[in-house]
């Protein structure tokens, strides 16, 4: 489960797409996104835990993408909720 918690850290697509995130938002707000994405990750993974090994290939790639683009899109409702 770490290494799926890491990816949203150390993959060059999340790297470029935190470094977008951060150039719109700022350092600070992206970091709260990257947290609640971190969270997202381990509720997902504590759902799917017996994914068969050649299905893990593409569910380590998608769970991470998904944690981050509900984190942002939370994100996204709370500033347009709160205007």
């Amino acid at each position: 489960m770490q290494e799926h918690i890491k990816m949203l850290d150390k993959s060059k697509k999340m790297k470029i797409i935190k470094k977008t995130v951060a150039e719109i938002l700022g350092d600070a707000e992206t970091e709260r996104i990257w947290d609640t994405a971190r969270e997202r990750l381990r509720e997902i993974l504590s759902h799917y835990k017996n994914i068969p090994p050649k299905e893990q290939m593409h569910t380590n790639l998608i769970f991470p993408h998904i944690a981050v683009y509900k984190s942002l899109l939370e994100f996204m409702l709370t500033v347009i909720l709160t205007e």
